[in-house]
């Protein structure tokens, strides 16, 4: 059983339009530093999206245990939304985005000198006939793509934390919590400035990764989109995530779909978001340019709900994966 870290839940803010607080970690989890022995993946030896989930799931029962979250509440990933929130909660009024708190370890701000690339539950699905085309992209131009959230329940948490489900047994439930939630037209960015977020996620990029504020938000998409087919999912996915970019003054964050959700290409962590019963809360963002206050003027948010299964249900399930 992977022992995993205490990472204290101290940090709260409130989110729009009467959805619950967002209780989070102000930290992320080095994901790579928390994995059951032979666990990371081994073409790289670097953890990534589905290290993640596995991780999140023995701290979740870790935590349940010792009685510090209820057996309502589970520990996941924040979504590419609530990472956006936290960063616009967070960052406005500072003069160094590495110096704050939520923030420092995608800028090395930390006792290892780790430069994090944060996981997210969101994906982007691309359509085969929009990969390494002959004719490169140019800077903006807008690719449809499938908006993936990975929505887990707490009995499919608690099956995940079972000694017993490998790596390869994502590939039982990947169909179950992959949820399709609408198309969106991301432009094509090498670190272009993002000039709009929806959802977490760069809607419209500047045709420059110049800018003349003091830290900005770049977006990023793999090279002329060469995108590796999932093996868990068997689609073209991409994981959604944010970690450091241009160091312009005091340094700036990157927001992209670089790395495919099965593969890491750095070094990566999550932050931990306690979600009760009711969870898949959705918070859609527009921000244009890199104005904090705007940012803030514009959340808007809605709710999306479900219920998790019967906790009786979990002793069939887990059997499944018991000696």
């Amino acid at each position: 059983m992977t022992t995993a870290t205490a990472i204290p839940i101290d940090q709260e803010i409130q989110v729009p339009r009467d959805t619950y607080p967002l209780k989070y970690s102000s930290r992320l989890v080095r994901t790579i530093n928390h994995l059951p022995q032979g666990y990371a993946t081994a073409e790289q030896g670097k953890a990534d999206f589905y290290d993640a989930l596995k991780v999140a799931a023995v701290m979740t029962m870790d935590a349940q245990t010792k009685g510090e979250i209820s057996v309502s509440q589970l520990l996941t990933p924040s979504d590419s939304n609530e990472a956006h929130h936290i960063y616009v909660q967070k960052s406005g009024g500072a003069k160094k985005l590495r110096d704050v708190e939520a923030l420092r370890d995608y800028f090395a701000n930390n006792d290892e000198s780790w430069y994090a690339w944060e996981e997210t539950l969101t994906g982007l699905r691309f359509r085969e006939s929009d990969l390494r085309r002959p004719m490169p992209y140019n800077v903006g131009d807008k690719i449809t793509a499938e908006r993936i959230e990975t929505e887990i329940p707490l009995d499919i948490l608690m099956q995940i934390a079972d000694p017993k489900f490998a790596r390869d047994n994502f590939r039982d439930i990947i169909g179950i919590i992959n949820k399709v939630d609408g198309t969106v037209d991301v432009p094509y960015a090498r670190g272009h400035v993002i000039r709009e977020m929806r959802s977490g996620i760069f809607t419209e990029v500047g045709p420059t990764t110049e800018h003349g504020e003091s830290y900005a938000l770049h977006g990023w998409l793999p090279e002329n989109l060469y995108v590796p087919k999932d093996p868990i999912s068997g689609h073209y996915d991409l994981a959604v995530g944010r970690g450091s970019a241009w160091r312009h003054g005091d340094g700036c964050l990157g927001v992209g779909a670089l790395c495919g959700r099965s593969g890491a290409a750095s070094s990566d962590g999550f932050r931990p978001v306690v979600r009760g019963s009711v969870q898949g809360r959705k918070i859609d963002v527009v921000s244009a340019g890199a104005d904090i206050e705007q940012i803030r003027r514009e959340i808007e948010g809605n709710v999306r709900a479900e219920v998790a299964s019967d906790m009786a249900s979990l002793r069939a399930i887990l059997e499944k994966y018991r000696v």
